[in-house]
């Protein structure tokens, strides 16, 4: 794969603005420059050309990794009644623990959006998700509301990156190329 060259590596090329002004041209951007393109059809980082075995091998990871941070937001309802009793709180101070778990899927993209484009989504999707069971192990040993309120939190911050990744990746592979009749 081919990255896009920019003024900080050595490039042949020279950057001007519309108006053709070389200074403004470091201060302004240049789309075009930034297109990543393959090497070709049979470039091995090239999703369209991965076998299909391998597709849907990573369509059924990043599938489950959705579905379980999905099912983290809900499955906590299901507490209510033994938070309520052991922390002596009441039923809208639990649905907090909901609450802010999603409000933790807002925040999450912003953060690891930029690590998605300039590591690569592997390095962005699996270490979060491991980080977010960690903070899902927390929510469950916590001994107090405040920390289970904290875990809840960042434990939805961690798990927002697997279901955007999902979308990206089958948004690559078109439906035709999961076909095995042709």
């Amino acid at each position: 794969m081919r990255r896009p060259a920019t003024a900080d590596n050595d490039s042949d090329q020279t950057l001007t603005s519309p108006q053709g002004d070389p200074e403004k041209a470091k201060k302004s951007v240049n789309y075009e420059d930034d297109l990543v393109e393959f090497d070709g059809p049979d470039d091995p980082e090239n999703p369209m050309s991965w076998t299909t075995r391998k597709k849907l091998r990573i369509t059924m990871i990043l599938g489950f990794l959705t579905m379980g941070a999905t099912l983290a937001s809900s499955i906590f309802s299901a507490a209510f009644v033994q938070l309520t009793v052991e922390f002596n709180i009441g039923i809208q101070t639990a649905t907090l623990g909901i609450a802010l778990y999603i409000l933790a899927f807002a925040v999450g993209p912003i953060a690891f959006a930029p690590i998605s484009e300039y590591k690569g989504r592997r390095l962005s999707v699996l270490p979060a998700y491991f980080v977010f069971i960690c903070f899902t192990a927390a929510t469950a040993v916590s001994k107090d509301i405040q920390s289970v309120m904290i875990t809840r939190f960042f434990a939805g911050v961690f798990a927002s990156v697997s279901s955007p990744r999902l979308r990206t990746f089958v948004n690559t592979c078109p439906i035709e190329q999961f076909s095995t009749s042709q």
